[in-house]
């Protein structure tokens, strides 16, 4: 059992491991101006304005989630939407998609981005590469919302998410280049996401702005404890599989910790809630006659998070193996504030990364002995409360 300080150390030490795996504000900044130049680019463009497109975020960007790439390799992701609501009526998917595609051809400045010239399976990519440690790419999916979307955003009042739904494209499916029905076209819900992961943070409402570009949401130095443990576990996870595609994905890992966080205050009590309670949010559920791993959309109970499980068992096993690695590591935090041991956060967010957590830590105790507010707690840990310790001199005095 670990007491009030030694708690307090462990909080410190994550708050600061944070820090250190999140995206920079200037990487955060950076990422903005190229969404939002896109964006403005989408919706000058002659043949697409009258279709009134509005691009917004979506992911781990929206959700303030994003995290370093372990390695200078590889890259950042931003993901977009761009909407459209009065496309012709005898558009299928694929013409919605050639549009959008067209217009970035046709642009001196996005055409050599193009990561495939015939697109991805939903989303066109654009490639950024401005230099080791700044490559980033972009992700955009054409879609099409009802006409009163903006209207749904506006009032919408967490109640029926289903309501935020949009259709995309696909074109892996039989449909994609014959049904200009929207009822027929697949759906998907990130808007309606990123208000259900709002309030499971606890936090402020974003507030939909409804113009041809959305702004997307500002650098936030202090997020919610929330989006803390959630970069932790992505990067545990990029620690212990790196670039296997099989790796738990991050949909999954967001989803089931959103579920399990009840609250807490601070981030070492939340890590601990939430690795012992993901597993309760996996469903077994029959689908088409077989007993499967289930995890739902929670704005979407139709769409599981889990579907490729069924095909692809190794994506199941390397899921539940880190999540009971990631069990043990969160508990094992507790030994190293009691121990001085630097195993657990190590394991947790790597040794490079703790190492300049622990000089940052030193720099701040240099400092306090200096100004003659470092105290000793009665359990011998260093911090701001408990018995003065005398400053040190060059003599030993």
């Amino acid at each position: 059992m670990i007491n009030i300080l030694q708690k307090n150390q462990i909080n410190e030490m994550l708050r600061k491991s944070v820090q250190e795996i999140s995206i920079s504000k200037t990487q955060h900044e950076t990422l903005v101006a190229s969404y939002e130049a896109v964006g403005n680019y989408l919706a000058a463009n002659e043949e697409l304005r009258r279709f009134r497109p509005e691009i917004y975020p979506q992911g781990s960007i929206r959700l303030e989630t994003a995290i370093k790439p372990i390695s200078d390799d590889d890259d950042i992701d931003i993901d977009l939407v761009c909407e459209f609501s009065n496309i012709p009526s005898d558009w299928t998917q694929k013409d919605l998609k050639d549009a959008v595609g067209k217009c970035l051809k046709d642009s001196a400045r996005y055409r050599d981005m193009i990561e495939k010239k015939d697109g991805g399976k939903r989303c066109w990519t654009l490639l950024y590469r401005q230099g080791s440690a700044n490559n980033y790419h972009m992700d955009i999916l054409p879609a099409v919302v009802a006409d009163n979307y903006g209207l749904l955003l506006e009032s919408f009042n967490h109640t029926d998410y289903s309501s935020l739904a949009i259709s995309i494209t696909d074109k892996t499916l039989p449909n994609y280049a014959t049904s200009t029905n929207h009822a027929y076209w697949p759906h998907s819900n990130p808007f309606g996401y990123a208000k259900w992961f709002e309030q499971r943070c606890r936090q402020r409402i974003l507030k939909a702005v409804c113009e041809s570009v959305e702004e997307a949401p500002k650098y936030d130095a202090s997020p919610s404890v929330l989006q803390d443990a959630i970069k932790l576990l992505k990067r545990n996870r990029d620690l212990k599989y790196g670039g296997d595609d099989d790796k738990p994905i991050s949909i999954i890992i967001t989803t089931l910790a959103a579920r399990a966080y009840n609250g807490e205050a601070n981030l070492y009590d939340a890590l601990v809630g939430i690795a012992s309670g993901m597993s309760a949010f996996i469903e077994e559920r029959m689908v088409n006659g077989r007993l499967v791993k289930y995890i739902a959309n929670p704005v979407d109970e139709n769409e599981n998070y889990a579907d490729k499980w069924v095909n692809e068992p190794r994506k199941e096993k390397m899921f539940f193996d880190w999540l009971e690695s990631v069990r043990s590591t969160v508990l094992r935090l507790a030994d190293d504030a009691q121990t001085g041991s630097k195993a657990g956060f190590e394991a947790l967010c790597g040794k490079n990364v703790i190492q300049r957590v622990y000089e940052s830590v030193g720099q701040e105790t240099k400092q306090k002995r200096e100004a003659g507010t470092l105290r000793m707690g009665a359990t011998g840990l260093l911090g701001s409360v408990g018995t003065k310790v005398q400053g040190h001199t060059f003599h030993g005095k």
